[in-house]
C-alpha cells in the first residue's frame, strides 16, 4: 500500500474509532471498558499516522524572490 492510501486508511480507521468511542461514552458505565478500548485505539492509530507523516517527503518552500515574495 502506498503512503497516501495508508494515510487515508488510517484517517478512516480513526474516524470509525471516534464514532465507536462516542457511542460507548453515551452508553455510560455499561460501556466503560469499550470506551477505554476505543480511546486506546484512537491513540495508537494517531501515533501510526504521525509516524507515517514523518516518513513522507516534505514539499520545499519557495525561495523568496527579489521583492520578498515567493517567486
Amino acid at each position: 500500500m502506498n503512503p497516501s492510501h495508508e494515510l487515508a486508511s488510517l484517517k478512516q480507521r480513526i474516524a470509525n474509532a471516534e464514532r465507536s468511542r462516542d457511542a460507548w461514552r453515551a452508553a455510560g458505565l455499561a460501556g466503560e471498558e469499550h470506551y477505554l478500548e476505543a480511546c486506546t485505539t484512537i491513540s495508537a492509530l494517531t501515533l501510526q499516522m504521525d509516524k507515517l507523516h514523518e516518513t513522507l517527503p516534505r514539499k520545499a518552500a519557495p525561495l523568496p524572490g527579489p521583492n520578498g515574495d515567493g517567486g
